[in-house]
C-alpha cells in the first residue's frame, strides 16, 4: 500500500481534477458536484477513506511494528534527554571555569561534576537497551512475508493484503453505491482516490525497487518511505504527518466505521476470509502511528565552547585539540560491513555481510568509550585541582580511574556505582580556571557532546534504514534518491534475493521472475510522473475513469492489483501452481472471484 503522504496527495489531486474536468453529461456533473461538496464539507472522512488500507493493515496486524516504534520513541526520548543533560553540564562547568570569582561558581562546578557522573550511569542503562532493541529490529519482525509468497490461498491472507490484491475495484463500487450522506460520500471518494494512487503508484515503486512488495518487502518499504518524504517536501498538497493527523480529527466515528465494515462484508466472501478486523482499533493505531512517526527530530548540534576557550582550542588549525574517540574503535561500535550495520550514512553497494559480532553484548560503542573516558577526565581533573592550586605537578591521565576502557567490558548497568564526591573551593577553582588543563577539559566535553549528537543522528538513520521511520533530509542521498528518480527500464521483476537483509539497499541482481513484464517510466522520472497522463494513465485518470462509470451506473472495469505485482495496470490474479514455479502460472481472476 502507499504511504500516508502519497494517500493524502492522491486525494488532493483527485479533488483538484474533479474540479476542472468537463463532465460529459448531466448525471456525471451532478455526481461531481456531490463529491466535491462532500470532500469540502468532510475532509476527515475523505482522508479516512483514503487511509482505509492503512487502517486494515493496523487492525489485521499483531501490533509488532507499533510496539517497536513505541520502544524506539521511548529510547529516543531518553537519548535526547541525556544529550540535553550533557549540554547543561557543559554550560555549568564552562561558566564556572570562565568566571571562577562569581559567587556560587565553585558550587556550580561541583554540582556539574556530580551530575556528569550520574550522566554516565544513565547512559550505560540506555546502551544496554539500545543494543537489545537494535538486534531485534534487524530481524525485521515488522515486515512479514506476503502470504502469496508462501503460497497461501487468499482465504488465509490478512485483510490488508486481501483488499490490495482482491476485489479492489468492487470495494470502491460498494462504498460508492452504499453512501447515503455527505460523510459516507466523502469516505467513498477517499477510497476512490486511494484506488488510483495505489494502482499507479505501486508500479512506480516497483520499478525503483526491482520487483513488487511480495519479492522485495524490505526494499519496498524503504522505497515507499523515500517517496512519501519526497512528496511531503515537493508537493503543495502535502501537510506533513502532523497535518495528516490533524485532518483526521480523531478518526471516523462509529457510524462511519460501521459503513466501512459493512462495505467490506458486502464486497468479499467473508466465509472465505479471516474475520473482518476491528476498524476502530485500526484507525486508533493509525493515529498513534502518525504521532510516533513525527517524534524523531534530531536536536541541534552542540553549542561551541565559550569564546575564551574556543579561541584557545581552535585558533591554530595545525594543532587541533585531541579527540576522545579511540582511533581503533568505530564511532557506532560496529566492526562488520553490510547494510545492516552501516547506519551512520548511506550504505554502499557490495557483498559485505554483517559480522557475527555486530550484536554482541561485549561490543563497546565508541560513543560509550568516549563518555566513560570523559567522566574519568572530570574526576581526574577534580583530583588534580588541589595539586595545581599548590603549584604541584599532576599527570592528567595517570589519575584516571579507568585505563584503556575500550579494551574492557562495559560496566554492568545494574552494578551499584559510587560517585566521587566533588568539593572544589572557590580558591582552588580560581587557581586553575585559566590553566591549559581547564581548557583541555572544556574541549573534551565539547567533543563528547558532539559524539553523542552523532550517535543520535546515526540512530535516526538506522530507524529510517530499517523502515520504521521516514528518512527526512536523507532523501537527497543516494540510498533514497534511487527510489525518487527511477532507473532505466529493463527486465522486471527480479526474484527474491537470497539474503535480503544484507542487500536490500541496492538494486537486486537476482534472476528475473517469469513471465517478465515491462516497466512504464523513463529513467530519472520523479514520483509526480504518476500523477500526469503523459505516460500511460496517471493515478487521477484511473480514479476518474472509475468515477465516470460510478456516476452513470456502468460496470466494465477490472479489479486492478494494487501491488502491481505483475506490472502496471495488471488485474488481480492467482497462480495455478506455486509462485516459485518458473515461469509462474498466472491466472487473471474474474471480476467476482476472490
Amino acid at each position: 500500500m502507499s504511504d500516508y503522504h502519497a494517500e493524502q496527495v492522491g486525494l488532493a489531486n483527485l479533488v483538484a481534477d474533479l474540479g476542472t474536468v468537463v463532465p460529459p453529461d448531466a448525471p456525471t456533473d451532478a455526481a461531481r458536484t456531490q463529491a466535491l461538496d462532500a470532500a469540502g464539507a468532510e475532509p476527515a472522512a475523505a482522508l479516512s477513506g483514503a487511509l482505509l488500507r492503512q487502517a486494515l493493515g493496523q487492525a489485521a496486524g499483531d501490533g509488532t511494528e507499533l510496539d517497536l516504534l513505541r520502544r524506539a520513541a521511548a529510547l529516543w526520548q531518553r537519548g535526547t534527554a541525556l544529550y540535553a543533560d550533557l549540554g547543561s553540564v557543559r554550560a555549568d562547568l564552562e561558566g564556572a571555569l570562565a568566571a571562577p570569582g562569581v559567587p556560587g561558581a565553585a558550587q556550580r562546578f561541583n554540582d556539574a561534576a556530580m551530575r556528569a557522573q550520574q550522566f554516565v550511569t544513565d547512559l550505560n542503562l540506555v546502551r544496554v537497551d539500545v543494543l537489545a532493541f537494535r538486534s531485534e529490529v534487524l530481524a525485521f519482525p515488522h515486515l512479514p512475508a506476503h502470504p502469496r509468497q508462501d503460497d497461501l490461498p487468499s482465504a488465509q491472507w490478512n485483510w490488508s493484503d486481501l483488499a490490495t490484491g482482491r476485489r479492489t475495484d468492487a470495494l470502491v463500487r460498494t462504498l460508492w453505491s452504499s453512501a447515503g450522506d455527505t460523510r459516507t460520500r466523502a469516505f467513498a471518494l477517499g477510497a476512490l482516490a486511494s484506488y488510483g494512487t495505489n494502482a499507479v503508484g505501486a508500479a512506480y515503486v516497483g520499478q525503483g525497487v526491482g520487483g513488487p512488495r511480495r519479492l522485495h518487502r524490505y526494499r519496498d518499504r524503504l522505497a515507499r518511505r523515500a517517496i512519501g518524504t519526497w512528496l511531503e517536501r515537493h508537493h503543495p498538497a502535502a501537510t506533513g504527518l502532523a497535518g495528516i493527523r490533524a485532518t483526521l480529527d480523531g478518526g471516523p466515528d462509529e457510524a462511519l466505521l460501521g459503513f466501512a465494515t459493512s462495505a467490506l462484508a458486502g464486497t468479499f466472501d467473508v466465509a472465505a476470509a479471516p474475520p473482518v478486523p476491528d476498524l476502530a482499533l485500526g484507525y486508533r493505531r493509525v493515529l498513534e502511528h502518525l504521532d510516533l512517526l513525527d517524534g524523531f527530530t534530531v536536536p541541534a548540534p552542540p553549542a561551541v565552547p565559550l569564546s575564551v576557550f574556543a579561541e584557545a582550542l581552535y585558533d591554530d588549525p595545525q594543532n587541533p585539540p585531541p579527540t576522545l574517540r579511540p582511533q581503533d574503535v568505530d564511532v557506532v561500535g560496529q566492526d562488520g560491513g553490510g547494510v545492516a550495520v552501516q547506519f551512520g550514512g548511506d550504505p554502499q553497494p557490495g557483498s559485505q555481510q554483517p559480522s557475527s559480532s555486530d550484536n554482541s553484548g561485549n561490543t563497546v560503542c565508541g560513543i560509550i568509550v568516549a563518555i566513560l573516558i570523559a567522566v574519568d577526565v572530570i574526576q581526574a581533573f577534580v583530583q588534580c585541582v588541589v595539586q595545581w592550586a599548590e603549584k604541584k605537578p599532576c599527570t592528567f591521565w595517570d589519575n584516571m580511574l579507568l585505563k584503556k576502557v575500550w579494551e574492557q567490558d562495559p560496566p554492568d548497568p545494574h552494578d551499584p556505582t559510587q560517585p566521587t564526591t566533588v568539593s572544589v573551593t572557590g580558591q582552588q577553582l580560581t587557581a586553575v580556571a585559566g590553566t591549559a588543563q581547564a581548557t583541555q577539559l572544556v574541549g573534551m566535553l565539547h567533543d563528547m557532546q558532539g559524539q553523542l549528537w552523532e550517535a543520535l543522528d546515526s540512530a535516526s538513520a538506522f530507524l529510517a534504514l530499517s523502515g520504521l521511520t521516514y528518512p527526512g533530509d536523507r532523501t537527497d542521498g543516494p540510498l533514497y534518491r534511487q527510489f525518487t528518480a527511477v532507473p532505466r527500464p529493463g527486465g522486471w521483476p527480479h526474484r527474491e534475493e537470497p539474503d535480503p537483509g544484507a542487500t536490500y539497499h541496492r538494486y537486486p541482481v537476482s534472476p528475473l521472475e517469469q513471465p517478465a513484464a515491462d516497466v512504464p517510466y523513463p529513467a530519472g522520472s520523479p514520483p509526480t510522473i504518476t500523477m500526469i497522463p503523459e505516460i500511460g494513465r496517471g493515478a487521477p485518470q484511473v480514479s476518474l475513469e472509475l468515477f465516470g462509470q460510478l456516476a452513470v451506473g456502468r460496470a466494465d472495469t477490472d479489479n486492478l492489483d494494487l501491488d502491481a505485482d505483475r506490472g502496471a495496470g495488471h488485474p488481480c490474479w492467482a497462480t495455478d501452481g506455486s509462485v516459485h514455479d518458473d515461469p509462474i502460472g498466472v491466472v487473471v481472476l474474474g471480476y467476482g472471484e476472490q
